[in-house]
């Protein structure tokens, strides 16, 4: 008897998943197609689809226009290792939206554009230190995840390694709690030496920055010359087309943004000021 979709994702997959769910065994869904906000699984079961593939569909699963363009470009070739004339006018699109982004490069997630942001403002600062905020996501690397699962009890601007397979980033990542402009700014202020980069959510996983609070943040990073990312792989074209760099009328240094600019299909992008 041949086995299930559900049977062969648990013998493949830990847990029968890619790490998205907690799912018990027998309840495991194998996804099938999903078409607008809804998703069929292997047992033609319906769902409405709450993630959107984390928000990275954007526009919907197998909207017309996303499946028209990614069909023209696949007849024209996929990847190249150069650049090409979709690339420059992606390019141009989002340098008309952001307000930072005065040159970009192109990469293939939001994990990849926020650690080539923080490598950026390392290098450019000669400083090893980056700030995050307490539950802050920012990709799967080291600091991405340093004190976003709250594995052990810490005192900002102590950090959190648990989950982040990299012993450095108690030395080299510190934390701040969001929203609190006085005890970030002295964090900011007492390891300026050392610190090459704050990093943040414009819009904190689901909790919306105080007024004051980001422009705050701007001021504090300039005056001790640290870089200021913003990761916008979330709020990127949606709170406006600008972004929260729009939405909230404060420019950082550096901009992330993922798979969300190409409707789902693996793609990310990180730009700055020149």
């Amino acid at each position: 008897m041949k086995s299930s979709y559900r049977e062969r994702a648990l013998l493949a997959f830990p847990a029968g998943s890619n790490g998205e769910y907690g799912i018990p065994a027998e309840l495991v869904p194998v996804l099938l197609r999903g078409h607008g906000c809804r998703i069929w699984d292997t047992d033609e079961r319906e769902f409405l689809d709450m993630t959107m593939a984390w928000g990275a569909a954007l526009v919907g699963h197998a909207h017309p226009k996303i499946v028209e363009a990614a069909a023209r470009q696949a007849r024209d070739g996929a990847n190249f290792a150069a650049v090409n004339a979709r690339a420059v006018e992606l390019a141009e699109r989002i340098q008309s939206l952001s307000p930072c982004a005065e040159r970009i490069r192109f990469v293939a997630s939001g994990t990849e554009a926020t650690m080539l942001c923080l490598r950026i403002a390392q290098a450019a600062t000669g400083r090893p230190k980056v700030l995050k905020f307490e539950g802050a996501y920012h990709g799967q690397h080291p600091i991405g995840v340093t004190s976003m699962l709250n594995g052990k009890p810490t005192v900002p601007p102590e950090s959190d390694p648990s989950g982040a397979g990299a012993a450095w980033v108690e030395r080299d990542v510190l934390t701040a709690p969001f929203n609190d402009l006085a005890t970030t700014g002295r964090i900011i202020s007492e390891h300026a030496s050392e610190l090459a980069a704050v990093i943040v959510e414009p819009l904190h996983r689901c909790i919306a920055p105080v007024i004051g609070f980001l422009a705050g943040l701007r001021t504090a990073t300039q005056r001790h010359g640290v870089v200021l990312i913003f990761d916008e792989v979330v709020t990127g074209f949606r709170l406006a087309l600008g972004g929260a760099q729009e939405y909230y009328g404060v420019t950082p240094d550096l901009v992330a943004y993922g798979k969300a600019l190409g409707g789902g299909f693996p793609i990310g992008a990180y730009g700055g000021q020149s």
